[in-house]
């Protein structure tokens, strides 16, 4: 076995318990010293950006992720002839806990809201952001632009 590191780029996303079909992806980004982490979490949807701070063991992470902005929001749906609204607050730190898989490249756990105005709990899952990855979205971001002519516009 190696050193493991959880420094780097993830993509991931993350379920609720009572809600499995209402997740939301996200990118994490890690910094690692000395088993203490620290990073910036982007959800796809709102609420958005959060900080996370928390200690990496291997195989073992534990963070805390808290919200750049607090507050509420709702989320309208229209099911047949029904309009359903579900409210979600994002005033409470989430708490992460995880597995980092042997090959480094993969972690999952859970997480739970336990506080005054929340609770809810879920699973989450994430994979790291490798260079060839990187370099092969660069690429497909270029081909886009010359296709589409943007190449031109300043």
């Amino acid at each position: 076995m190696g050193t493991h590191s959880i420094s780097g780029e993830w993509r991931g996303h993350y379920d609720y318990y009572s809600m499995p079909d209402r997740g939301c992806g996200f990118n994490a980004f890690f910094s690692e010293h000395s088993g203490r982490i620290e990073g910036t979490i982007v959800d796809d949807y709102s609420p958005g950006k959060a900080t996370l701070t928390g200690s990496f063991s291997y195989p073992s992470v534990l963070f805390t992720k808290v919200y750049a902005r607090t507050g509420h929001y709702s989320e309208v749906e229209k099911q047949g002839n029904q309009t359903m609204m579900t409210f979600y607050s994002f005033l409470e730190p989430i708490e992460y806990e995880g597995t980092m898989t042997e090959d480094g490249k993969t972690m999952s756990g859970n997480w739970l809201i336990n506080g005054k105005s929340a609770t809810a709990a879920g699973t989450w899952t994430a994979y790291r952001v490798l260079e060839e990855e990187e370099k092969e979205r660069a690429t497909e971001k270029v081909e886009i632009v010359k296709e589409q002519g943007l190449d031109d516009l300043r």
